[in-house]
């Protein structure tokens, strides 16, 4: 039977699942390249490898070098490293396009809010990220092969003090905007407990991961029978211990997984906002993986005992709408040399 051979074969559980949070390689192009101001990387007097223009955000030269960085990494995350996916895919390749201009817009967004709180980088962040440079490249034995190393991950040196500028910038950022003191985001229990209700959610989970060696049709139908199976009354969280494969939902079975709107994929919570309390969904096919989402009741208790976990959740959420809404306002230029880049033609 598939499901007893599946159980069989049951791999450990994995980590990236429900939650919206990049992978590796979305990390380098998201997290690790949320901003960039040039005037940091030119008073190192590090400059692109490549200097061609592709646009400009609010008259900011954004230089292919760095758009490549971020396109490439983009891509890698979307196909997995199966470049045919983009074979006859035009959807794909627009939604590569606009994932994008999504972090390209997201970077001068934070660079432009840390302006307006006057966030710079100190003089001794600076020296530290001089320092760790200088340490990679003793550390790969020279210049040459400290860039060999990077070119894995499509970085130059200059890519490389992008991401260390941000990785800093954007902490000051957060932490200033976030902290009470400086009444930029307020998160009192008062607020909290008004915004709960509306804005977070509790579910559980089944994740069936579809990994390059597994039968997706057997995966699909197994998916398919867990749900059966849970509409039928079975104990839920039997078949996550019997059949998920996604460690977050493991570690959170006991209370189950709570998170604040936008806080997990897309389309996962576009199917729990369809559920009722108590409801079942689809088997949700995100490529990756295969889910089946138990919608739950906040539970008062968990909410008292945690408010700081909800803190934490809020002020993101927030943050992450302040940037929205300036990224929203940051006027776009094209250079011809933008409708020429394509997955095929970006190296």
């Amino acid at each position: 039977m598939k499901n007893s051979s599946r159980k069989a074969m049951k791999r450990k559980p994995a980590r990236e699942g429900i939650r919206r949070k990049p992978s590796v390689r979305r990390l380098a192009a998201g997290l690790l390249a949320l901003l960039l101001s040039s005037f940091f990387l030119l008073s190192c007097g590090v400059k692109p490898v490549d200097k061609r223009v592709v646009l400009t955000l609010d008259g900011e030269k954004i230089y292919y070098d760095y758009f490549r960085y971020v396109f490439l990494n983009t891509r890698d995350d979307m196909d997995g490293g199966d470049h045919s996916y983009w074979k006859d895919n035009v959807s794909a390749g627009l939604e590569l396009s606009d994932r994008t201009m999504e972090v390209l817009l997201r970077n001068k967004a934070i660079t432009e809010l840390a302006k307006e709180y006057d966030i710079r980088l100190t003089r001794e962040q600076k020296k530290e990220i001089d320092d760790y440079i200088k340490a990679s490249k003793e550390e790969f034995g020279g210049e040459e092969a400290f860039k060999k190393s990077l070119e894995a991950s499509y970085m130059t040196e200059y890519s490389l003090r992008y991401v260390q500028n941000i990785v800093q910038l954007w902490s000051d950022l957060y932490h200033y905007v976030t902290s009470e003191a400086n009444g930029v985001i307020r998160c009192s229990d008062e607020i909290l407990l008004d915004d709960i209700p509306k804005n977070f959610r509790r579910i559980e989970y089944v994740m069936i991961r579809n990994d390059e060696t597994d039968d997706k049709e057997e995966n699909a139908s197994l998916a398919e029978s867990v749900r059966e199976r849970a509409l039928t009354g079975e104990d839920f969280a039997g078949l996550i211990k019997e059949y998920g494969e996604d460690e977050t939902m493991s570690e959170k079975l006991k209370d189950g997984y709570y998170y604040t709107v936008g806080g997990i994929v897309r389309e996962v919570e576009e199917a729990v906002e369809e559920l009722a309390e108590g409801e079942i969904s689809e088997v949700i096919d995100m490529g990756y993986a295969l889910f089946v989402i138990h919608r739950l009741p906040i539970e008062d208790s968990y909410v008292k005992d945690n408010m700081e976990e909800f803190r934490e959740s809020y002020c993101a959420r927030i943050f992450n709408e302040m940037v929205a809404e300036k990224a929203s306002k940051i006027k776009v230029k094209y250079r011809d040399l933008y409708g020429e880049l394509t997955v095929f033609s970006v190296e």
